[in-house]
């Protein structure tokens, strides 16, 4: 046998058998190969491949694993559904991907909510979006090493500031030849705006007819509960992410999501009028 089909019988074994059933000899007879103890756990550990603290963005407090095996960073303690993780909090961006793993047999997804040890990260703090160029950048950035407490807002928080007070997120102003990077001030931002627009103007596609030529979301809205509206929305976001890559190509899935999370948009913003 050579080394590659040991090394899938390896990981064959890591997958399909729980620690549980080793014995106390700590070596394992599988598909034909002699699996070492100290061999399988380091597999398994690939496997579910856990993301390094240390690659925590600054705003993270929290790392867990869902039922298809990523791993999310989060802002707030999130709580675990049937397959993945929900974070109470306003702000999406606050929950971003970490890395991809494994689900091997015996590994509780459900167990690996945990804090992120800040002290770990070597991420700098968070920049603004906002960062300044040219001589004003050179100032900003020699501010902010001299006051840190500049750097403490996140990107979205950044990006509020900046837009309600058009300014970059240390005060200073934005406009003509010294706009920020991504700054929401800049003209391409604000042409991004009006394609937002558009976008919800268009949003209801033919698919969400019904045989009457119904919208059945909107039928939806009016006959089920907040949470019951809630949840089909959830779940149906969450199976396309799920089957992503495994029926449609990858854009058309990203696409179908978008579609959903704008109408679910729409009814909260018409909730809560």
């Amino acid at each position: 046998m050579n080394q590659n089909d040991k090394d899938q019988a390896l990981t064959k074994c890591a997958m399909q058998v729980e620690p549980a059933l080793w014995g106390y000899d700590k070596i394992k007879a599988f598909c034909g190969v002699i699996i070492q103890w100290d061999d399988y756990q380091q597999r398994r550990t690939e496997l579910i491949n856990e993301p390094d603290d240390a690659e925590a963005p600054e705003w993270a407090r929290w790392k867990a694993q869902d039922g298809d095996g990523e791993w999310y960073w989060h802002e707030a303690q999130p709580h675990s559904d049937e397959h993945t993780w929900d974070m109470y909090c306003p702000n999406d961006e606050n929950q971003m991907i970490a890395s991809y793993g494994k689900i091997p047999a015996g590994h509780d997804w459900r167990k690996t909510l945990k804090p992120v040890n800040q002290y770990m990260s070597n991420n700098e703090p968070v920049k603004s979006r906002n960062e300044p160029h040219g001589i004003t950048g050179v100032k900003h950035r020699v501010d902010r090493q001299l006051n840190q407490a500049a750097s403490s807002l996140t990107n979205s928080q950044a990006r509020e500031f900046s837009e309600e007070f058009k300014t970059c997120s240390d005060g200073q102003p934005c406009g003509q030849e010294d706009y920020c990077t991504d700054c929401p001030n800049a003209p391409h931002a604000q042409d991004a705006r009006r394609l937002d627009w558009q976008l919800m103007q268009d949003m209801k596609k033919p698919r969400y007819q019904d045989a009457k030529g119904d919208d059945w979301i909107d039928e939806f809205a009016r006959t089920a509960t907040a949470e019951e509206f809630h949840g089909a929305m959830r779940f149906t976001i969450g199976k396309y992410n799920r089957r992503m890559g495994k029926k449609d190509d990858m854009l058309k899935e990203v696409r179908k999501m978008k579609d959903y999370c704008a109408r679910w948009e729409q009814y909260i913003l018409a909730k809560h009028r």
